[in-house]
C-alpha cells in the first residue's frame, strides 16, 4: 500500500508500509545507460543509512545505503536527486527516516520479546 510519493529529478520516490520503491519508468538516456531504468524496490530492514544533501548549485539528493549494495553514489540506483525546494525535500527526508527507523525499532522490539 502506497503511503507517500515524491517526484525527483531522476525518479519517483515511493514509500510503502514496509518498503521503498524508486521508480524510473520514463525515458531518460543517462538513466538507461547507467542501468537505472525501471523500478528498484528494497525493504526497510535492508536500509543501513539514509543520507540527505541539500540542493546547492545543481541538485540535492536522498540516498539509501542498502545492505550488500555498492555505496558509490555515481552508480547508486538507491538515490533520488532533486532540483526543487530544499524545505520540501528535507521534510520528506525526515518523514521517510521516521518511517524506516520506527519500523526497525518495532522489529527489534518484537525480536527481543521472542528471545527468552
Amino acid at each position: 500500500m502506497k503511503i507517500a510519493e515524491k517526484k525527483g529529478f531522476n525518479g519517483n520516490l515511493i514509500i510503502h508500509e514496509n518498503h521503498i520503491e524508486i521508480e524510473r519508468t520514463y525515458w531518460n538516456l543517462s538513466s538507461w545507460l547507467a542501468g537505472l531504468h525501471g523500478t528498484h524496490s528494497f525493504h526497510f530492514s535492508d536500509i543501513r543509512a539514509i543520507n540527505f544533501k541539500k540542493r546547492g548549485l545543481f541538485v540535492g539528493w536522498i540516498k539509501f545505503d542498502v545492505s550488500q549494495r555498492n555505496p558509490d553514489f555515481v552508480h547508486n540506483d538507491y538515490a533520488v536527486t532533486f532540483e526543487s525546494k530544499n524545505a520540501e525535500w528535507e521534510n520528506f527526508y525526515e518523514y521517510v527516516k521516521e518511517m524506516v527507523y520506527s519500523y526497525k525499532d518495532k522489529q527489534r522490539s518484537i525480536e527481543k520479546e521472542l528471545d527468552f
